[in-house]
């Protein structure tokens, strides 16, 4: 009887210490709060949360959503943020006005697209296979003949003047002879509507139906989804506007200085996660079946607005036009988008980006350095 009775004290308090290890290890761990934007640009950071926050040992990671990189640069200056995802050129913008933090990865290489209304669709003739679809010279005089026959610019919805496609799209338009406006000024080929992404697919039926010709550059899945409701049709992908090796930089990520110095281990356990979660993605998207199908459960956790659809028809692998490859620092790439964006006149003053770039925790495998550099 008493040994019974021993027995069960020894088991309470073995027990008793259990609970109060995992409940120490739990106040170890320290918070990281990172935002997010509800864009496919940022699956790697979601899959990373869903797949592996349960395994680290220093980090709880607290994903933050906000609807707009506009919210996320606003709220990034609050003490209790530690770490972002963010449209490269604003991140240029903020370091330049405030350099206390530093770019430590890449969210995910390509990513964007220019969709039409049907208005436009209807001039440019697009092929039926989506992977047949290029920013070709055709579709560049069809928005130059639109824009003589109405007498007025073709409105095209962006997420922000600092955001990377603003970039894309600009180079698509230089490179066609064509011109916009960002805010205002004279008026041109192409006026920019600052439009948040959530709203550019009813944008494009808004439009259509006021019989006007508009379009917009997004990131996936928007312009997607534009297509899966019959709102438009996507005239291009950014990756062949851009043709940077290993895919174009886009959304960065960014830690403040004084979270790399305080919370580095937990900062490393979640570069590692989020580089493991790219490489996840980029296999699921290969081998189709349960696999993408669990990939798209917990993506739809964090932006249940994400159709499944819409997330398939992003990550086809036929497509590839977003990538999760290769997250590391990419120099030459970032240095790429900075030119585009000061030619472009988004950007009003250059930075050092190797003042800017931490490469601590870039994976050790990282050709896209020495893959060489294209025609800007």
């Amino acid at each position: 009887m008493m040994r019974s009775r021993l027995f069960k004290i020894s088991c309470s308090l073995f027990a008793a210490l259990l609970m109060q290890s995992a409940f120490a290890a739990q106040i170890a761990k320290q918070p990281v709060r990172m935002l997010f934007l509800p864009l496919a640009d940022h699956y790697a950071a979601l899959v990373a949360y869903e797949k592996y926050h349960s395994e680290f040992r220093h980090a709880h990671l607290i994903l933050e959503r906000q609807p707009g990189p506009e919210l996320v640069r606003a709220r990034f200056r609050d003490p209790e943020v530690d770490m972002a995802l963010q449209v490269a050129p604003m991140a240029m913008q903020m370091f330049d006005r405030h350099p206390d933090f530093r770019w430590i990865g890449l969210a995910h290489r390509d990513g964007n697209a220019f969709a039409v209304n049907f208005e436009l669709a209807a001039a440019m003739a697009l092929n039926d296979d989506t992977t047949e679809r290029k920013p070709t010279a055709k579709i560049a005089d069809a928005l130059r003949r639109t824009r003589e026959k109405n007498g007025k610019p073709i409105r095209v919805g962006i997420a922000h003047p600092l955001a990377t496609h603003t970039a894309v799209l600009y180079k698509f338009l230089r490179d066609n002879r064509l011109a916009m406006t960002i805010g205002g000024g004279a008026e041109r080929d192409v006026a920019t509507v600052r439009l948040r992404p959530a709203d550019s697919p009813q944008y494009l039926l808004a439009t259509s139906n006021r019989g006007l010709p508009a379009a917009i550059e997004q990131s996936l899945p928007w312009p997607a989804i534009a297509m899966s409701k019959h709102y438009g049709q996507i005239a291009w992908y950014s990756k062949d506007v851009m043709q940077w090796p290993g895919g174009h930089v886009e959304c960065i990520v960014i830690a403040k200085d004084k979270a790399l110095q305080t919370k580095q281990h937990a900062i490393a356990e979640i570069m590692r996660a989020l580089h493991r979660a790219g490489d996840d993605i980029e296999k699921a998207r290969k081998s189709g079946g349960p696999a993408m199908e669990n990939l798209i459960g917990m993506i739809r956790r964090h932006v249940p607005e994400h159709s499944a659809d819409s997330i398939r028809e992003s990550l086809r692998a036929d497509l590839d036009v977003i990538n999760y490859r290769e997250l590391g620092i990419d120099a030459p790439g970032l240095k790429f988008i900075m030119n585009l964006s000061l030619e472009a006149g988004m950007l009003k003053e250059r930075i050092d980006i190797d003042a800017f770039a931490d490469p601590r925790f870039s994976p050790l495998r990282n050709p896209v350095n020495s893959a060489g550099t294209p025609k800007p």
